[in-house]
């Protein structure tokens, strides 16, 4: 290397005179930069904690070492110096600076080691509370929380809630990568410690707690936990999928551990509607995600006020109205497609539990309609208006499965379930004034017009059973009904049959 740069005698002088010297070319050892004051703090601390049992250390949370590569080249360096000397200061590299993003990214493993134990260990693990004071001092969470709560769990919520608060008021879009950056280097981890304590049987004691938390969470932070870049790596989906979507709640035909239900029951609501707040549009995988906990999860809890799709469509406190909106809609389609189409049978409990569940939800939305039309203000009166128009909603895209179901099945708990929904949904339209009554008659017509052909004496046991729940409606759908007994005769061409007239 000398000789590169210099003639052969030049560095054959210099050679040999440093190898007079005991000079040689090294790899320099690589150490933290360490000032006088870290020194000071190192032996105080080592004094204070010098006479600690063992247990004490056992407690204690340690950060490994990491490489980190934030200046400097990559390439092999080399220092000249003399044996035993490759500990001097001048002899070493610094690995990297110790302000900045040395002490964040240290801090940052620490707590997110620290809510991993508490994800594991539970809040009342007594080595884990002796952790609190000193991780949530941290400069990285200290400003989140200038009073920490005892609970980690709770505290995890509110430094959530505290970083989303941050994350919508950035300035710039470069100030919300770097809250949103911290935010995923806080929660590394806590995605397979939920997914560990899930499957834990017997299940944790602090498992409800837990499931509560993570909701709150998303309830509060979606956008901060969700990163559309990453998938299904992003803290909002990683969660769902490990502490909701699990595979055994898939399986439809097999029920659930009654702990796991139970626990995830209040919670589920705060997930959904988190959930629904982002823009599920413009994201086909949140949507998907949405979808598959409505229909994994409804038939799995029977009827009743504190059923979650019926909370879910009341709202919850802390949700926004847009996603209120989001998640009414969603769930019609969901009842659409998975539960009122032909492809289940008619006689399965998933399918009279969606019936009792869907009278609930249009019984429990017009009367919280008619509590907001008491009250005053223009919140109250949108409120009241997308209620009602979600009840239309509802009526006029559930009717016309709703009557394929009654002519398809012959399970007289199914029709009777479908019987009483239908006059739920016909004397809400009657009290309301919506939807039209013509369009309900539309959905008898697409009713006749595609069945009467094929099945025509379960058409009009259909039809008969209208009469009783929604006279005006049958007498409204009797000319387009002679219209298309007219084709169907024609279509046959054994002239008039007297039995359909």
């Amino acid at each position: 290397m000398i000789s590169r740069h210099l003639g052969s005698k030049q560095a054959n002088t210099i050679s040999r005179t440093l190898r007079r010297e005991a000079l040689r070319s090294r790899t320099p050892r690589r150490t933290p930069v360490f000032q006088k004051r870290h020194a000071k703090a190192r032996l105080k601390y080592a004094n204070d904690h010098l006479n600690k049992p063992a247990a004490f250390w056992n407690s204690v949370l340690w950060s490994n070492e990491t490489k980190i590569e934030l200046f400097g080249r990559n390439g092999t360096n080399h220092v000249w110096r003399q044996q035993n000397e490759e500990c001097k200061p001048k002899c070493t590299i610094p690995a990297v600076e110790f302000e900045g993003h040395f002490c964040a990214i240290q801090e940052e493993m620490m707590v997110s080691r620290f809510f991993c134990l508490a994800v594991m260990l539970g809040s009342d693990n007594t080595q884990l509370l002796a952790l609190v004071p000193g991780v949530f001092a941290l400069g990285v969470v200290r400003g989140y929380l200038p009073v920490p709560p005892a609970c980690p769990f709770t505290a995890l919520s509110a430094l959530l809630k505290g970083m989303a608060k941050e994350y919508q008021n950035a300035p710039s879009t470069q100030s919300k990568h770097s809250v949103q950056r911290c935010c995923m280097s806080l929660l590394q981890g806590v995605d397979k410690a939920v997914q560990s304590v899930v499957q834990q049987t017997p299940p944790p004691s602090h498992l409800p707690l837990l499931l509560q938390a993570l909701a709150d969470a998303v309830l509060h932070a979606p956008a901060l936990l969700h990163v559309k870049s990453r998938g299904a790596s992003s803290p909002l989906a990683s969660w769902l999928t490990s502490a909701v979507l699990t595979k055994a709640s898939y399986k439809l035909d097999t029920a659930l551990p009654l702990h796991f239900t139970r626990a995830l029951q209040p919670a589920l609501p705060s997930f959904v509607l988190g959930l629904c707040t982002l823009p599920l549009q413009q994201d086909p995988f949140l949507a998907r995600l949405a979808r598959s906990v409505l229909t994994n999860f409804m038939h799995c809890y029977p009827s009743s006020p504190l059923h979650p799709c019926l909370v879910m469509v009341c709202g919850v406190v802390g949700a926004e109205p847009v996603a209120l909106e989001r998640v009414r809609t969603l769930m019609l389609t969901v009842l659409n497609t998975e539960f009122f189409s032909k492809k289940w049978t008619t006689g399965h409990h998933r399918v009279h539990i969606a019936l009792q569940v869907l009278q609930a939800m249009l019984l429990a939305v017009d009367s919280s309609c008619s509590t907001s039309a008491v009250l005053e203000g223009q919140a109250s009166l949108e409120a009241d208006w997308n209620g009602v128009q979600w009840c239309a909603e509802a009526i006029t895209s559930l009717l016309p499965p709703l009557l394929r179901l009654l002519l398809a099945s012959e399970d007289r708990h199914t029709n009777r379930c479908v019987t009483e929904l239908l006059r739920t949904m016909f004397d809400l339209a009657k009290r309301r004034g919506v939807p039209d009554l013509s369009r309900l008659v539309s959905c008898v017509e697409e009713l006749v017009r595609s069945q009467l052909s094929w099945q025509s004496s379960k058409v009009f046991t259909v039809l008969m059973g209208l009469c009783v729940l929604h006279r005006p409606l049958v007498a409204a759908s009797l000319p387009s009904v002679l219209q298309v007994l007219t084709a169907t005769e024609l279509k046959r061409g054994t002239g008039v049959d007297t039995q359909l007239r």
